[in-house]
């Protein structure tokens, strides 16, 4: 599935997302209270995006998104303490 689409079926809901780069490592792990939106975000061309996060999104082969606790339990908090786990 290209990332385009995997982006249009993510949730409006909390989460943490993890972007990996051709070698199946992870690049970058973020977290969102509107996942959808947040990780939409790295793929709109924008002016205000840095030399890092440019670089960042030519390296994205795969996303991967979190949600299973956040069902449960739908605390952003919750979220930020994932971040920092994984």
């Amino acid at each position: 599935m290209e990332l385009k689409e995997k982006i249009k079926k993510l949730p409006f809901s909390p989460g943490v997302y993890f972007m990996k780069d051709s070698l199946d490592t992870i690049i970058y792990v973020g977290k969102s209270k509107n996942s959808r939106s947040r990780v939409g975000s790295y793929f709109v061309n924008s002016k205000s995006h840095s030399s890092k996060v440019i670089k960042l999104v030519k390296n994205i082969q795969a996303l991967k998104f979190a949600m299973s606790l956040m069902i449960l339990m739908e605390n952003f908090t919750l979220n930020l303490i994932l971040a920092k786990i994984l």
